[in-house]
């Protein structure tokens, strides 16, 4: 059975080696020990841990809840809370971040594995879960763009604002009797919003077109819609309360 490797954030030197030592003895690994935010991040550029021991309170003015949220941002890594504070706020201001557990220190080393076992099995239980639901949510876009195209008269070619003209078949773009240089991603997000010229055609139709089963995001999104808008003239495409994208004519 693969051990769980987990990582440690404490910048008590003394109390983060006897963490390691104890983690070690109970039959995990420890991907290694940070002191402040810095050296965190540096250690997950290393690898991601399966889960991370962090004290809420850090030197040199550092909170551990901060951190925390900071790395929700980026990593889906479940994070267990140490601290000498047992007072409501604290405890309060350490749930903003969800963590998957909160021990008060001084602990038993039995508590300890306790509290990681239980906060291990909880965010393997979430994931089933979130991959359940985001399964379900591409089908369910999927099914909605093919109940839209097959209500949506195909045009070949669809006339736009300023002379612009999209082939839909062809995938090309011209401006007047010129043709402007798309790349394949370019044309696949234009094809969609064209399919729907004059309406909101939602983030998650774009993705699916643009990128089928291929993962992707609403940052590589706005790279390829920057990069596309760059091509045409002002305000021809616009969003629409982070909602969707409009092509107009």
């Amino acid at each position: 059975m693969k051990k769980s490797n987990l990582m440690i954030v404490e910048d008590v030197s003394i109390i983060a080696l006897n963490i390691k030592e104890t983690l070690l003895e109970l039959g995990y690994d420890v991907l290694g020990i940070a002191s402040n935010i810095q050296k965190a991040f540096k250690l997950l550029e290393r690898g991601t841990p399966d889960l991370i021991i962090m004290d809420i309170f850090l030197k040199d003015g550092d909170n551990g809840v901060e951190l925390a949220k900071m790395i929700n941002e980026k990593y889906e890594i479940p994070i267990v809370y140490l601290t000498a504070n047992s007072e409501l706020k604290t405890i309060s201001h350490a749930g903003e971040s969800s963590p998957y557990g909160y021990l008060v220190k001084p602990f038993k080393a039995t508590d300890l594995q306790s509290t990681i076992e239980l906060a291990l099995q909880r965010f393997k239980q979430d994931q089933i879960q979130k991959n359940q639901f985001d399964s379900m949510k591409n089908l369910n876009v999927s099914l909605q763009t093919k109940i839209h195209e097959t209500q949506t008269p195909y045009t070949q070619t669809v006339g736009l604002k300023d002379g612009y003209m999209f082939d839909r078949e062809e995938k090309i773009l011209y401006n007047g009797e010129k043709t402007i240089s798309l790349t394949q991603r370019e044309k696949k997000v234009m094809d969609t919003l064209c399919a729907n010229v004059g309406h909101v055609t939602s983030i998650e139709q774009i993705e699916t077109a643009a990128w089928n089963d291929e993962p992707a995001g609403y940052s590589a999104l706005r790279s390829v819609l920057f990069r596309l808008r760059s091509k045409l003239p002002e305000g021809m495409i616009t969003n629409t309360s982070g909602s969707g994208y409009k092509i107009h004519r």
